[in-house]
């Protein structure tokens, strides 16, 4: 099971990423600018941060984590959570 993941900036034309029934805490290492697609559900994720630096996320899916504050959603037309 991954407890953290780190950067993927290096993966700039990552468009999908499927990380869920992990223990992952956070959500600080995702900066994938051409991304559209996350599965992070089924984790130990807290906040949600850094959602704004992402233009292209359409859907974000964190079921069964323990968020407790949505002040990194950001505004995105596209978004669905």
């Amino acid at each position: 099971m991954l407890t953290d993941i780190c950067s993927l900036e290096i993966l700039g034309n990552l468009e999908e990423l499927y990380a869920g029934n992990n223990r992952l805490t956070n959500m600080d290492w995702l900066l994938c600018p051409k991304i559209e697609v996350v599965d992070l559900s089924h984790n130990d994720i807290s906040m949600i941060a850094k959602l704004g630096n992402l233009p292209f996320l359409r859907k974000l899916h964190l079921q069964n984590n323990q968020i407790c504050g949505l002040s990194g959603l950001g505004v995105s037309n596209t978004l669905r959570v």
